[in-house]
């Protein structure tokens, strides 16, 4: 999770009043994301992009340059990782049916207040968790220190964070399978149904980091470090399971449910840069 990027990320450009320094900032901001996660050509395409909004703009050049950003942001989001390649592959999927053939649904519930109410929120929580992991890994010295730092760290990410991300992509599932979306009731969804929706429709990839008896056992702090096998075992007495856990088997859950939120970051971040252009576009702006 990101650490120090939160001036605004997801926020609608409506929020404020439109200067060409407002624009400039939402756009800078998603540069600094970019940078942030190693997305190196995309970043440099996003400064491309700025530079020459700033100056004497191109739309049919910025329109290239931004199909580039796109295509990069993907291949660079997903590099040689399996995991990463699958949720990548159905999110460009679905988003791009949705937006080329449920246009107008796709406008009224991504603008919906209570949807950008959600999406500011999880900003928030990367924010915050994003602190809890340097704070982690500055502090813990053992397996033992990683592990019980790691395993708080995966129940928050779970219920500050993941939550929502799968909102999300059951929400562009649905606008692209041209399903009827009431924003309230699925804001509503609790975990375990949005789970359940995935696993009927086939998609294990966006739940493979989720285990429930984990993060009860954690919630409910029954689990502790067994030093003679190295690993952290978690206990969820309510339906008497015993998990037991290395410090790499967990690392590699975190980071399943990492990828899943990482790809929606980026994916805003582009969805915001196309914005900011389209404003640039249509405004007069000062």
């Amino acid at each position: 999770m990101l650490v120090d990027q939160f001036d605004k990320v997801g926020e609608k450009l409506t929020t404020e009043i439109i200067t060409k320094d407002t624009i400039n900032k939402y756009l800078n901001n998603s540069y600094k994301i970019f940078s942030s996660r190693n997305l190196t050509r995309t970043a440099n395409t996003l400064k491309e992009i700025i530079v020459e909004l700033n100056n004497k703009p191109d739309y049919a050049n910025i329109n290239r340059k931004f199909k580039i950003l796109q295509l990069s942001m993907i291949n660079e989001y997903q590099g040689t990782d399996s995991h990463k390649t699958q949720c990548a592959t159905f999110l460009k999927k679905i988003w791009t049916k949705a937006v080329t053939q449920n246009h107008l649904e796709v406008k009224k519930i991504v603008n919906n207040k209570t949807i950008i109410t959600n999406r500011q929120n999880r900003t928030k929580a990367r924010y915050t968790l994003g602190k809890l992991v340097y704070i982690i890994q500055r502090g813990a010295k053992t397996n033992e220190d990683n592990l019980i730092g790691l395993s708080v760290l995966y129940m928050y990410v779970i219920d500050g964070i993941y939550g929502k991300d799968l909102r999300d992509y059951c929400m562009w599932y649905k606008l692209a399978e041209k399903e009827k979306i009431e924003a309230t009731q699925l804001l509503r969804m609790k975990i375990h149904e949005l789970v359940e929706y995935f696993k009927l429709k086939g998609v294990n990839f966006l739940i493979d980091g989720w285990d429930d008896d984990i993060r009860n056992a954690i919630a409910h702090s029954s689990f502790y470090y067994d030093k003679s096998k190295d690993k952290m075992i978690y206990e969820e007495r309510r339906r008497s399971v015993i998990r037991e856990l290395s410090l790499i088997e967990l690392q590699k859950m975190y980071q399943k449910l990492d990828h899943v939120d990482e790809l929606l970051m980026h994916m805003e971040q582009v969805m915001n840069v196309n914005d900011c252009i389209d404003y640039f576009k249509r405004n007069s702006i000062p």
